[in-house]
């Protein structure tokens, strides 16, 4: 529902001016209560969960259910209510809450209507960003029965984000940005986060060998339902559910399909179930982002390609998974086997954007330049809305310098996700490697207003915070991203490079020396050793240590052209050398 001004029975709310009147008279209310009220008034006839509202209006504290409760009563007692309490909200048990007297929305201020009083109360409301015309969030489907099928809702999201992402016509949220919503959400609000035209959401349930699904399509602007269904079937015909839901959803959001579209949303990838349903387990957990979730997604995507070998994007599953465990293993291994699942994929599938935009990756990360730009952009023409792919290719311009080239086309990928995480905390990290440090702060900044706790910008801050010397600011960021991303062999270089430039040069040493004892359980990149010696002024250790890197094909050499925290080296003529046998010399 949009308007700036809502009236209700003898009720006006000004949202902006944050006023509500009754019959003219204004009536005081709390910052908060009034958040709520809003919101409420807003999404009027809709559920708002209890967990939606606490976080949307106290979105930076911690708060227990009774605060919002009292905001309730307070907000009764205002409105006035019937011999129930419950005229125009209504409890949901166990949900939210419910606006149900009649709103009508009004864009006019109320400082313009007759008989009219301003009154600012000091609290703001959320502010939603731009809706993106021609865009579409599939929201993790809400899950009904077992825990053991946790695997559904986001699965079954993904699977229908990966179909519908071949329409060139619209731009669609990837499964990194809905995740969130996974559980007890609401739709129309999600999608005003989000910033997109329409959002798909519905439930799932497997019982025994049946599943059943309901699905609504909803416009997110005025929360009108343009189409809904349900689907009662044997498992084994969960692909004809996904067919006929992306073939409904396509034909309601674009004008007109082209003979390539509608061939990409019919096509199938197995018409084996068992198959399929351990590649939804393997995506499940592949977008857990973590080292032990990307190992259970290699278990379930070559599960499934047992099953069936010619299911290309099982294939591409396992590259992603050991692209993702870069840090795990040292790089012959996991490029060996990146490689080998992307190439298997293509071979099954040569237009699969997510192999093509896989293998340039891993060939970027050989030091083969061309072959990565030339696979990185090959996905991008598959799929020009390929946000994941266009990141890629920016990290790639950086890296070889182009520094300008890859900001712009961090930014496009930016223009697409505009709330992904990783996107934005990308901008921040190739802001800082062109040496633009008060953009990138800005960036980090933003980014950490979406999710304070964001593991990944949190550590590039801390990046950023050293070239800056702003080491104790660096040391708060580093030790607060290690929360989630648990690199004890990472963490400990930047805390040795922080002892070093703070002048605690055995402090320095000792973490060099953990690093030593560490390497002989796990693997730990000789970069960071190198980077450690770099802070503490010895270059022949540094050298010694960048050769073992060279050595072992270490990936983080990709950032040797561009990374601040190498620039005292740079006029030594090894560190030419070096740049020469990586392919960086131009």
């Amino acid at each position: 529902m949009s308007g700036r001004v809502y009236t209700f029975g003898p009720f006006q709310l000004d949202a902006i001016e944050q006023v509500l009147l009754r019959d003219g008279q204004s009536l005081p209310l709390k910052p908060k209560v009034f958040d709520v009220l809003a919101m409420l008034v807003q999404n009027s006839g809709r559920v708002v969960s209890k967990d939606i509202l606490m976080k949307q209006v106290w979105p930076d504290s911690f708060v227990e259910e009774g605060n919002l409760a009292v905001c309730i009563f307070e907000i009764r007692k205002a409105l006035g209510a019937n011999e129930n309490g419950h005229r125009y909200i209504e409890t949901v048990p166990r949900r939210g809450y419910r606006f149900v007297a009649r709103v009508t929305p009004h864009e006019q201020p109320m400082s313009q209507q007759e008989g009219g009083v301003c009154l600012s109360i000091g609290s703001t409301l959320r502010a939603y960003p731009t809706m993106s015309k021609g865009s579409i969030a599939v929201l993790p489907f809400k899950l009904i029965g077992s825990a053991s099928n946790e695997y559904l809702g986001l699965g079954m999201a993904d699977a229908l984000i990966t179909r519908l992402s071949n329409l060139r016509q619209v731009a669609v949220r990837p499964t990194n940005a809905v995740r969130k919503y996974d559980g007890d959400h609401d739709s129309v609000l999600a999608g005003r986060e989000l910033g997109v035209e329409w959002v798909l959401d519905g439930s799932v349930q497997k019982t025994r060998k049946r599943i059943r699904v309901t699905i609504q399509l909803v416009r997110v602007i005025d929360d009108v339902l343009l189409w809904a269904d349900k689907f009662d079937e044997d498992f084994t015909g969960i692909l004809a559910v996904e067919d006929s839901i992306s073939e409904q959803v396509a034909n309601a959001i674009t004008p007109k399909l082209t003979g390539e579209e509608k061939r990409a949303l019919s096509k199938r990838f197995t018409e084996s179930t068992e198959a399929y349903e351990a590649y939804l387990k393997g995506r499940y957990f592949l977008e857990k982002r973590t080292t032990e979730g990307c190992m259970s997604g290699v278990k379930y995507f070559e599960e499934s390609i047992a099953i069936d070998l010619g299911f290309a994007l099982a294939y591409a599953g396992v590259a992603a998974c050991y692209l993702t465990l870069h840090t795990v293993f040292p790089s012959r291994e996991w490029i060996v086997r990146a490689e080998g699942a992307a190439l298997r994929a293509l071979r099954i599938d040569g237009e699969l954007a997510e192999a093509h935009a896989s293998l340039g990756l891993i060939k970027v990360r050989q030091w083969d330049w061309l072959g990565g730009e030339h696979e990185l952009k090959v996905a991008i023409e598959l799929r020009p809305n390929y946000a994941a792919a266009r990141a890629s290719y920016a990290i790639y311009l950086v890296e070889v310098g182009k520094l300008e080239e890859g900001v712009d086309e961090i930014k496009k990928a930016q223009g697409l996700e505009p709330l992904s995480l990783l996107v934005n905390s990308q901008l921040g990290s190739l802001l800082y490697l062109s040496r633009r440090y008060d953009e990138a702060l800005q960036q980090f900044k933003k980014t950490l207003e979406l999710d304070p706790d964001f593991a990944v910008a949190r550590f590039s801050l801390g990046n950023l915070y050293e070239v800056l010397g702003r080491y104790g600011d660096a040391a708060i960021e580093y030790q607060h991203s290690q929360r989630d991303l648990g690199n004890r062999a990472e963490f400990t270089a930047c805390m040795g490079r922080i002892h070093a430039l703070s002048k605690r040069r055995r402090r320095a040493y000792e973490c060099i020396s953990e690093l030593t004892r560490l390497s002989e359980g796990h693997y730990v990149q000789s970069n960071l050793i190198a980077l450690i010696y770099e802070a503490l002024g010895q270059k022949d250790e540094v050298f010694k240590w960048l050769e073992h890197a060279y050595a072992e094909r270490d990936e983080d050499l990709c950032l040797l052209k561009v990374d601040p925290r190498l620039d005292s080296i740079r006029d030594d003529p090894r560190f030419t050398n070096l740049l020469q046998r990586v392919g960086l010399s131009n």
